[in-house]
């Protein structure tokens, strides 16, 4: 099974570096910096979460450590504009206490600003959210049976 990055990254071929570069008011090769050096904080920040009592959902058949991801599966489809403004409670539950950590690692690796920095993070936080849906979904389908042995 693919890793988290692995799923995430998949996700960000094709447009996905352009809308989240349009989205901030970057240029893409700014973008694509930005989430090779958020990428890996914001798996920690989720990991870390997950790892604390009471904070895995399991009862439900698509939980995630934040509840039911299965809504997330459209990648950034729609997660621009004022929903993406209104990510902050789904931002401040995934990286919490470290986001302004990594807008800093952000700023300092792209040499853009916070409030940049801080686009380029709302727009991840989707990706991952709908990469970590997809490996649960993928951990939960029905494996294919090896045939039966004849003698």
């Amino acid at each position: 099974m693919s890793s988290i990055l692995d799923i995430v990254q998949q996700e960000l071929s094709g447009g996905s570096i352009q809308q989240i570069a349009q989205h901030a008011g970057v240029d893409p090769s700014v973008a694509q910096r930005a989430v090779e050096t958020a990428l890996p904080m914001i798996v920690g920040a989720i990991n870390q979460h997950a790892s604390q009592p009471g904070n895995v959902t399991g009862a439900q058949p698509n939980a995630t450590p934040f509840g039911d991801a299965s809504a997330l599966l459209g990648g950034l489809s729609g997660m621009f504009g004022d929903q993406a403004g209104g990510m902050g409670g789904v931002l401040g539950k995934v990286i919490g206490s470290r986001q302004a950590e990594i807008q800093n690692e952000i700023a300092g690796a792209t040499g853009i600003d916070k409030d940049k920095a801080a686009r380029i993070l709302q727009a991840l936080i989707p990706m991952v959210m709908a990469a970590l849906a997809r490996r649960t979904q993928q951990a939960q389908a029905p494996q294919p049976s090896a045939p039966e042995a004849r003698p």
